[in-house]
C-alpha cells in the first residue's frame, strides 16, 4: 500500500502548544501508513527534544522570515497532505498546495476574538476558510461556537488533541490529605492567577505552587507581588519542561485552573495522567471532558471555588477517589488512542486528491 505523505508545519523543536503537537503527532502516526515531514527551527527551544525515527526534517535557516517561504514550499509540494496550525503564509501556502495538488487542512484551537487569542490568528483562520474546506475544532464546543459566531464552516468531525500519557504516568506520593495545590500556565493574569492568590489567602495552611511563564513581568516581579501581599504559603517554580513538570506533579494533590477562555488546555490532561484532578470554570466547555465530582471538579466563580478546596481538605476519600478517575481521563486522551482519529482524517482528505 502506497503510503501517504503528511507535512507537519510545525517547529517541532521550539516550544509552543502548536509546536508541540506537531512533534506527538510526528512520533504516533503510522509510519507505515504515513511518511511524515516536518520543520526544525535553527534555535531549539524544546529540551526534550529528540529526533523522532522514520520522520523527515527540513530545516529553517535564518533570518527565518525569509527562509520559512523555502521549508513551507518544500514541505507542502512533496505532501499529500499538510497539517497547518501556525497562521503563517496562508496566501503563499494555498498557491503551492493548488499548483502541487495538496490537500490543506488547519485546526481552530480557542475562543476566535477572545482577549486571549493572537489576533494574527484569528485573521489565518478566517482566511484559511476561505481557500480550503478542511476546517477542524478540537472541542465539540468550539465547533458549535465558533460556527455559530464566526459563520466558519468547520468540519463535522472532531479532532482532539492528545497527550503523552507515560511521560506523566509517575508514581505519585501517598495521597492521606489535601496539601499542595498547584496553578500552571504561561499567561498568568489572563488564566486568572488573582482567583488562584485569593484562594492561597484564604488557606494558610495549604501549600500553593505557581508553574509557568509571567506576565506581571520577570520572575523577581512576580515575587515581589508575593511579598508584597503577604502570601508565604505560595511558591513560583518558573517554566519547567516536561521532565521536571512530572516530577513536581508526583507532589500535588489538586491543580486550580481558573481560567476563563481556553480552546483545550491540554494541562489538565497532562496533571490528570498524573493523578492530579483540575478544579476549573465551564466558560470553554471543560464538562466536555471533566464530570464534575467524578474526574475533576467545575465550578462558576472563586467562591465555589474556595468551598470545594474546603470540602475536600476535611474529606480525602473524595480527593482520592477523583484522582482516580483523573487518571483515566488521562489514558483517554493519550496520543496513541487519539492519534488514530487524525489518522483516520488524514486519509479522508488524502483520498479527495
Amino acid at each position: 500500500m502506497k503510503k501517504i505523505k503528511v507535512f507537519l508545519g510545525g517547529y517541532v523543536n521550539y516550544l509552543n502548544a502548536q509546536n508541540i503537537n506537531c512533534y506527538s503527532l510526528s512520533k504516533y502516526l503510522d509510519k507505515n501508513r504515513f511518511k511524515v515531514s516536518t520543520i526544525l527551527h535553527p534555535n531549539q527551544h524544546a529540551e526534550d527534544f529528540q529526533k523522532v525515527r522514520g520522520v523527515s526534517y527540513i530545516q529553517l535557516r535564518l533570518p527565518a522570515r525569509i527562509w520559512r517561504y523555502y521549508v513551507y514550499l518544500k514541505g507542502i509540494a512533496t505532501a499529500d497532505v499538510a497539517y497547518l496550525p501556525k497562521g503563517q503564509l496562508v496566501h503563499f501556502c494555498k498557491a503551492v498546495g493548488f499548483m502541487f495538488n495538496t490537500r490543506l487542512f488547519t485546526t481552530v484551537e480557542g475562543l476566535l476574538g477572545e482577549p486571549s487569542e493572537d489576533r494574527t490568528h484569528i485573521k489565518y483562520i478566517n482566511k484559511f476558510a476561505i481557500f480550503s474546506p478542511y476546517l477542524y475544532a478540537i472541542t465539540n464546543f468550539l465547533a458549535k461556537k465558533e460556527s455559530k459566531r464566526q459563520k466558519l464552516n468547520i468540519a463535522p468531525n472532531i479532532l482532539p488533541l492528545g497527550v503523552e500519557y507515560s511521560l506523566f504516568a509517575t508514581p505519585k506520593k501517598p495521597q492521606k490529605k489535601l496539601t499542595d495545590i498547584v496553578f500552571i500556565g504561561n499567561k498568568l493574569v489572563t488564566k486568572g492567577i488573582f482567583d488562584f492568590f485569593e484562594a492561597a489567602d484564604n488557606f494558610p495552611n495549604l501549600h500553593f505552587h505557581i508553574i509557568g511563564g509571567d506576565d506581571l513581568g520577570d520572575a523577581g516581579r512576580l515575587l515581589d507581588y508575593l511579598n508584597k501581599t503577604g502570601l508565604k504559603n505560595v511558591t513560583y517554580h518558573g517554566r519547567l519542561n516536561h521532565t521536571e513538570l512530572s516530577k513536581v506533579l508526583s507532589q500535588m494533590d489538586l491543580m486550580f485552573f481558573p481560567s476563563r477562555s481556553e480552546g483545550f488546555p491540554k494541562v489538565q490532561l497532562e496533571t490528570a495522567c498524573s493523578g492530579v484532578p483540575t478544579l476549573c470554570y465551564p466558560d470553554y466547555g471543560a464538562a466536555e471532558w471533566i464530570q464534575n465530582n467524578e474526574n475533576g471538579f467545575i465550578v462558576n466563580n472563586i467562591n465555589e471555588a474556595k468551598e470545594v478546596i474546603k470540602q475536600l481538605e476535611g474529606n480525602p476519600e473524595t480527593l482520592h477517589r477523583v484522582s482516580i478517575l483523573a487518571i483515566e481521563l488521562g489514558r483517554k486522551y493519550d496520543w496513541m488512542r487519539v492519534v488514530k482519529i487524525w489518522e483516520s482524517e488524514i486519509e479522508k482528505i488524502a483520498a479527495k486528491r
